[in-house]
């Protein structure tokens, strides 16, 4: 139901897209066996809180990255980040561990979350998520991805991660 949904938000916004169907998929090490041959920016989404739990952020990076919180949270100005729960995952991108991804932000209509890329993928011309999904990997234009977001109404904050 979560991809199917996605899918005709994507269809209505004339943003083509490319599905790629495997396992379910819940890192990025079992990723690589199934996603190899997959063209364009591979992903890893992190879903994260600051220590009062006011603040929520989607962090995009690419797959083989390691996040840096300490320098995330110093771009932000924020207090201590750290992984948030599945329960508030579930609350804020109805979604579960395992499919984070931005076409979560469908479910974020009080843009309470707020969404971080990497500099280097937001400069690919296509880039790959799970469509709220695990068991399937969707490819999309950069240009698909801005228009995605312009309707769901978040603006990336792009850094250098």
């Amino acid at each position: 139901m979560q991809k199917q949904k996605l899918y005709e938000i994507l269809n209505k916004l004339n943003i083509s897209f490319f599905e790629h169907l495997h396992p379910p998929i819940f890192t990025v090490e079992e990723g690589k066996k199934f996603e190899r041959n997959l063209q364009g920016g591979k992903t890893k989404n992190l879903f994260v809180r600051n220590a009062k739990g006011n603040n929520h952020y989607l962090i995009v990076i690419e797959a083989d990255k390691r996040a840096d919180l300490q320098k995330i949270r110093e771009y932000l100005n924020e207090t201590k980040l750290s992984f948030a729960s599945s329960e508030r995952l579930k609350k804020y991108l109805n979604l579960t561990p395992g499919s984070v991804g931005v076409f979560g932000l469908i479910h974020d209509s009080d843009k309470q979350v707020k969404l971080i890329v990497d500099q280097d993928l937001y400069h690919q011309d296509n880039i790959n998520f799970h469509p709220n999904q695990n068991n399937a990997t969707v490819r999309i234009t950069m240009e698909g991805l801005k228009t995605f977001l312009k309707h769901t109404g978040h603006q990336p904050m792009i850094f250098k991660l």
